[in-house]
């Protein structure tokens, strides 16, 4: 049995798919190994695509998909072309799938946050998060989990049944990488 196939055993009706997944290895190009490069295709592309392609079929109509994309893709971020463009594939995604469930008046929609409080940055003591949000971010702080579930949140909800095809960056504005979590 899939995730799918059990969500949908235990909820009776499949309303809303958000695929909320990544992994990133921070290496130049030059030094990225093909370990990594396969680990980020099957986790950042494989997985959400084929949850995609497996729910496709029982979602309902008028039903929501919101992909988790990354603010990176509108940047170019050193160390990151990996990430990056696994991100790029899930927006291009987005934005064909939109077309493809149109039918149905599903909406299907990418979130493009910026660098968020979580991983690696969720355990920096505030006095850093908050210097290093000063310097990276036009609205003066990282980002938090809660700001990206609000706009996913508002995605699903019927307020947004006219919004489909979108990649919607949430960013706070940010304008270069935070640094490092060390």
């Amino acid at each position: 049995m899939t995730v799918a196939q059990a969500a949908l055993g235990e909820l009776a009706r499949l309303d809303i798919l958000v695929n909320n997944v990544g992994v990133a290895f921070w290496r130049p190009v030059a030094q990225m190994d093909a370990e990594s490069f396969d680990r980020v295709v099957a986790v950042d592309v494989r997985a959400p695509f084929l949850l995609m392609k497996e729910t496709a079929g029982m979602l309902s109509d008028g039903g929501r998909v919101v992909n988790i994309a990354s603010g990176v893709t509108s940047s170019a971020v050193p160390g990151i072309s990996l990430y990056s463009g696994a991100k790029a594939f899930i927006d291009q995604l987005t934005r064909v799938a939109a077309v493809e469930f149109a039918a149905r008046r599903i909406t299907v929609n990418a979130v493009g946050p910026g660098s968020t409080a979580t991983g690696p940055f969720a355990d920096l003591p505030a006095d850093r998060l908050a210097e290093m949000g000063a310097a990276a971010f036009l609205l003066g702080r990282v980002g938090t989990p809660a700001d990206t579930a609000a706009l996913v949140a508002f995605l699903a909800s019927d307020e947004a049944s006219f919004i489909t095809g979108q990649v919607i960056y949430n960013t706070g504005g940010q304008h270069g990488p935070i640094g490092s979590a060390h």
